[in-house]
């Protein structure tokens, strides 16, 4: 397949999935290799959580704006909208 930034939801998803259902491991985390996590926070959260529940941590960006310039630069092509939705 052809590795592409513009799939990296997916690939995160994918990671997600595969790790629920295939692995033994009792948690599963991603991150990026720049993120700083303060592991004991997420161990906190992950143990209240019910074994019938997932757990998500992480940033939800609400009326985030594609950026029109830039390495991340997001055409009107790919993204016609203003904002992205909630």
């Amino acid at each position: 397949y052809m590795d592409s930034y513009d799939l990296v939801v997916l690939k995160t998803v994918a990671i997600c999935e595969y790790g629920a259902h295939h692995l033994g491991a009792k948690y599963i985390m991603k991150c990026d290799d720049d993120t700083f996590v303060r592991v004991d926070a997420v161990l906190s959260e992950a143990k209240k959580t019910p074994k019938d529940q997932s757990l998500y941590i992480g940033n939800i960006n609400y009326y985030h704006k594609p950026l029109r310039q830039g390495k991340w630069a997001v055409s009107y092509q790919e993204w016609p909208e203003e904002d992205y939705p909630p």
